[in-house]
């Protein structure tokens, strides 16, 4: 008389194994999900992590990458979080090229100066995330913050990663999806080009999809390393209303000079076989006429539409192993979409 119930209560129970076992296996491939760093660059689309709810999913603000953005919904937080609050945004990674990575946000924002907390490796930071320009648009600006007000509490966002698996954890700070998050990148200040939005999401490890392709890894050099000359070095000498801009997010060293003073000048001379001027380029950039060695070489435009930085605006190889001068003089002329004639220097880079 019984064995019917018996059998429905084993059927049932296996049914109920089945159904456990497959739920977890699910949210184990997500946390499964290791992305690699290749070449000292990281790239992660924020839409690919495993977000809840205030974290939602957007699509409304056109100029985002991937399928998505995310973007914080509930209300404004106020507080900075405490040490057993939770961070439920993570996202793993590994690195196998230790050193300082710098960390970008592709973010649009609502009004000025709109944020985030973002946690490493479950340690708790009083800093947040933030954006306080650009307005309304997409962009790269990612300061770090003390909250201790004023200049001197913000520096770019940067972490000092060792080989290994690392974990990085976010918690939104402005409401009402007025702080957007596309896309991130950490990358070596070695990496070319680091921020351009058509580089490809960086390969993983585990979860339940095929990992995209890895993204290109930097060109090496002919021979040897570069060495890198930041702007405010003594060895680069101006001529003609520079601005030396310090503070400069997401640059090298974090400044810049700049000029839009027409036959400003910004000289610099080094011992090798090849010369590259890196610089920003964005919507108020102008021309500059490049020099070597006295004979002009080229006429360089930094327009961009959106802010570009750490470009390599003008690349010379093959150079005599002699000492050489490299000149740029700013033009004073445009692009007749720029809103301005300003040229700058980030850093030159030789061997």
């Amino acid at each position: 008389m019984n064995e019917p119930r018996r059998l429905k209560s084993k059927v049932f129970s296996a049914l109920v194994t089945a159904l456990l076992a497959v739920g977890w296996q699910q949210s184990g491939l997500a946390a499964e999900t290791v992305y690699q760093e290749v070449g000292g660059l990281l790239v992660i689309e924020n839409e690919h992590g495993p977000y809840a709810y205030p974290f939602v999913a957007a699509t409304a603000k056109p100029g985002y990458t991937g399928s998505s953005y995310i973007t914080w919904a509930g209300p404004g937080v106020t507080q900075w979080p405490s040490s057993s609050e939770d961070f439920p945004y993570v996202f793993k990674f590994n690195i196998t090229h230790p050193g300082r990575y710098y960390f970008v946000v592709h973010n649009w924002i609502a009004s000025p100066y709109c944020s985030f907390f973002a946690q490493l490796d479950g340690i708790r930071q009083t800093t947040h995330q933030f954006s306080y320009s650009y307005v309304q648009q997409w962009n790269w600006q990612t300061w770090n913050d003390t909250g201790a007000g004023g200049p001197s509490s913000r520096f770019p966002a940067y972490y000092d990663l060792t080989a290994g698996i690392h974990t990085l954890a976010f918690k939104g700070r402005s409401g009402n999806s007025t702080y957007l998050m596309d896309r991130f990148h950490l990358y070596l200040s070695s990496v070319p080009n680091p921020l351009n939005t058509s580089l490809p999401e960086s390969p993983y490890t585990g979860g339940s999809t095929t990992p995209p392709p890895p993204p290109p890894p930097p060109p090496p050099p002919t021979s040897g390393t570069l060495t890198t000359v930041n702007d405010d070095s003594s060895r680069v000498t101006y001529s003609g209303g520079w601005t030396d801009n310090n503070g400069a997010v997401n640059r090298i060293n974090g400044d810049e000079h700049y000029t839009a003073l027409t036959g400003g000048s910004a000289q610099f001379t080094f011992l090798g076989t090849q010369i590259t001027w890196v610089a920003t380029k964005f919507s108020n950039r102008g021309k500059a006429d490049v020099y070597l060695d006295g004979v002009l070489q080229t006429t360089v435009d930094e327009y961009s539409a959106s802010v570009l930085f750490q470009q390599r605006v003008y690349v010379k190889t093959g150079l005599s192993a002699a000492t050489h001068t490299l000149k740029i003089v700013c033009k004073g002329t445009k692009n007749a979409s720029s809103t301005g004639t300003y040229i700058d220097v980030d850093a030159f880079k030789y061997q």
